[in-house]
């Protein structure tokens, strides 16, 4: 009865917009506190713009960002659908946005109408995202934690003795084997009272999408320790460690659904955890211009693509246009 009453609560729109507006409030209130009394120290450090990598910076982390359609295609065509990649890379990034959304509910939404307008069943959509959303979650975190090494938990819980960390990538990789890992999920989904998955990944692809994801998350780890660079004097040894921190900023703020792309929660498990190398204010500057760093890659790159897809490829756009049929999908009508 409790369950049904809190999931009811949870469903209404003006409970999720409070929720968010609370929690980024709370967070961007603490960043504020933060540069507010650090300003002598941000105005006195010895910051430095560097055009090389910025812009190396940009270019890396928008080809993390297309790699990651890639696998999200290896996914789908591993559970049957057929699509031609340069289709798919738009209609996955024009959903993407989506997840700006409380409860990146757009997203999901976006990929199930314009993927069953290509003759894709909605399981199928659906399960592949579930896994791919879940496997890229999980190697994240691990990646992250791993490139951070123990000096992560010296941040985060100072009383625990480093070597607990030697054993977090293999249990990642032990819960990312198929069976263990659909058993997980379709747990989750259950508790929360939403359609079960299939997943149909044979233990090929699962193992090119593991070594795929971590390629993946290593790129984009690069990609912010090179915006660092490009604005403060950042010694190569700590490279790792800021990469890392950003992955694992990345990864609690998308695990926190209900705040639309994270915002605000990313942004304050950045500046804590880039403490550990930087100044506490720089590292809030930091972690508020990583925000913008983020959606300029990510609108540069759908337009690109979506440049390529409808001039060069001569493609039909592909967008939503009728709101009944996005009410239908996410229902689970259509």
């Amino acid at each position: 009865m409790l369950k049904t009453q809190i999931k009811t609560l949870l469903s209404q729109k003006w409970v999720s917009w409070a929720i968010t507006i609370i929690v980024v409030g709370a967070v961007v209130f603490g960043l504020v506190r933060i540069i507010a009394r650090d300003w002598e120290k941000i105005t006195d450090y010895p910051w430095r713009i560097n055009g090389w990598w910025l812009a190396s910076s940009i270019v890396l982390n928008g080809l993390a960002i297309a790699f990651s359609s890639k696998i999200m295609h290896r996914v789908i065509k591993a559970f049957g659908a057929k699509i031609r990649f340069l289709k798919f890379l738009y209609i996955f990034w024009l959903a993407n946005i989506g997840r700006y959304a409380p409860g990146k509910v757009l997203l999901v939404v976006g990929m199930l109408v314009m993927l069953k307008r290509q003759g894709i069943d909605r399981r199928i959509t659906l399960s592949s995202m579930v896994i791919f959303q879940g496997m890229s979650v999980l190697m994240g975190g691990v990646v992250g934690v791993a490139l951070m090494g123990p000096a992560f938990l010296k941040e985060i819980l100072p009383a625990i003795p480093g070597w607990i960390i030697v054993p977090i990538p293999i249990i990642g990789l032990i819960i990312s084997f198929p069976k263990v890992f659909e058993r997980i999920i379709n747990c989750f989904l259950r508790l929360t009272g939403r359609e079960q998955i299939e997943y149909k990944l044979p233990l090929r692809d699962w193992l090119v999408v593991l070594f795929a994801f971590v390629v993946m998350w290593i790129a984009f780890a690069a990609s912010f320790a090179f915006l660092v660079k490009a604005v403060t004097p950042l010694t190569f040894s700590d490279f790792p460690y800021v990469g890392g921190a950003f992955l694992v900023a990345y990864v609690i703020g998308w695990v926190i659904l209900i705040i639309p792309g994270g915002l605000g929660v990313r942004e304050g498990a950045i500046t804590l955890l880039l403490s550990a190398v930087l100044p506490r204010g720089v590292a809030g500057i930091i972690a508020v211009v990583s925000r913008p760093w983020t959606l300029v890659t990510e609108l540069l790159l759908l337009a690109i693509v979506a440049l390529v897809y409808r001039v060069i490829m001569r493609g039909e756009a592909v967008i939503i246009k009728n709101d009944s049929v996005s009410k239908k999908v996410a229902n689970g009508s259509v």
